[in-house]
């Protein structure tokens, strides 16, 4: 995911939530640490209040919150995790905010604590969306809290629709045509070729420049990977028709901004990425976001045939204790107030794209302004999740090599995918 750019590495914000006027100094005040990835604010921002309270209701116990935050434009997720871990180490962390996708190492590596004192409560079993609580169940059980999610698209450029002779009331039915897979991924493709074909524009498909969960929905989509008996495992003939899919019809963009910036100048045919992607984009002065509804229709992602279905893939970012915090039930309790907060879910999810992950956040007043946002929500009965395996983003590392090298010509797609196949050995 693209993040806004700063030119400090991590930005460090101290703020003190005390009741009434008291100084510091007559209570023992404890430095709550929190790490966070991005430049999003809303994502930890319902914590100060819940300090707040808390400092409220237990006098005897008063906290602060110190919020370090490792943007991506300088730190990829891999790197932010190994951080966590040094700090881990020294007891310098008590709430770490990560991805879903990484909670089988935290928890296999005793890095955060379960947490289902609080989860497994009517606050929260009442609320989430049954999907989302794969993203923080293992083991049976609860290792987070539920911060947001998300789900990829296909985002179809409407002028080469119309150069492939639809009309804006079939653009306007597309989704649906693709919930019914009557519009196929060999549909895109032959779309992406025509609008380059007629010059519409200058790309294909182009999809985000580094790794991420994306990959592994694509290899899915081809049913070129499965999860069977708690390992991922690979089918060789699907894994060279998927890279033969991306060789034929994509473009790889090494830096986000070359892909940002055609996509933004209406260049490319289909845009694979993330529904908060528009929200990117606006915060880098790229394009606004009306403009770029009025250029892209999102779709799920198709499937491969008229007999498979289409699917999408769920980035959920959740906040977890640490287990190196030496104030874990208090910390747990701050999690409780923080993100049962509907209200700052919905404001956060509006405000940056993201989807909310629980109901009354979804019928919050403030959500629904983001028509186009809640519109996507049908996404959610479709998505998939990345499984919980110690070494899945090692896999879509590895799925994330054989796209690039084919694409690039560095490697067929026969000797990308025996490389895959050996990496799974």
């Amino acid at each position: 995911m693209f993040m806004k750019k700063f030119i400090l590495y991590f930005i460090v914000i101290t703020i003190t939530l005390l009741p009434g006027c008291q100084k510091s100094e007559e209570k023992s005040v404890v430095q709550l640490e929190l790490m966070t990835h991005g430049f999003q604010e809303t994502r930890y921002s319902s914590i100060f209040q819940a300090i707040e309270k808390f400092n409220k209701e237990h006098p005897e116990r008063q906290y602060i919150l110190n919020v370090e935050t490792y943007v991506s434009s300088q730190y990829s997720w891999k790197e932010y995790q190994k951080i966590y871990e040094e700090k881990n180490k020294n007891n310098e962390v008590d709430i770490f905010i990560t991805a879903s996708e990484y909670v089988a190492y935290l928890a296999d590596n005793n890095l955060i604590e379960n947490i289902d004192g609080i989860v497994n409560t009517p606050t929260f079993k009442e609320q989430y969306f049954a999907p989302l609580w794969n993203c923080i169940t293992y083991k049976d059980q609860y290792w987070g809290v539920l911060v947001e999610t998300g789900a990829h698209f296909a985002f179809i450029n409407k002028n080469s629709l119309r150069g492939f002779g639809y009309t804006d009331e079939q653009i306007e039915v597309l989704p649906q045509k693709v919930i019914e897979s009557k519009f196929t991924l060999y549909d895109l493709e032959r779309l992406s070729q025509q609008s380059i074909k007629a010059g519409i524009t200058k790309y294909g498909i182009a999809h985000r420049p580094n790794s991420g969960i994306f990959y592994y929905l694509m290899a899915k989509q081809f049913e070129a990977v499965d999860f069977i008996d708690n390992k991922i495992i690979a089918k060789d003939d699907n894994f060279i028709e998927m890279a033969n899919y991306f060789k034929n019809n994509s473009t790889y963009f090494p830096y986000w901004k070359e892909f940002n910036e055609n996509c933004a100048n209406k260049e490319v045919a289909v845009i694979l990425n993330g529904c908060w992607y528009p929200y990117d984009l606006s915060m880098d002065h790229l394009i606004s976001t009306d403009d770029f509804w009025d250029t892209y229709i999102p779709v799920l992602i198709p499937a491969k045939t008229v007999k498979d279905r289409p699917s999408t893939i769920s980035n959920t970012i959740m906040a977890t204790v640490s287990s190196s915090s030496k104030h874990k039930a208090d910390v747990e309790e701050i999690l409780r107030m923080a993100y049962s907060n509907w209200n700052d879910n919905a404001i956060h999810s509006a405000y940056t794209y993201h989807m909310p992950v629980a109901k009354d956040a979804y019928n919050n007043e403030i959500f629904g302004q983001n028509k186009h946002l809640k519109n996507m929500m049908y996404a959610m009965d479709y998505t998939t999740f990345v499984p919980h395996t110690a070494n899945n983003m090692e896999v879509i590392d590895n799925i994330f090599s054989v796209v690039t090298s084919v694409e690039t010509g560095d490697k067929s797609a026969e000797e990308a995918t025996e490389l895959f196949l050996k990496s799974l050995e």
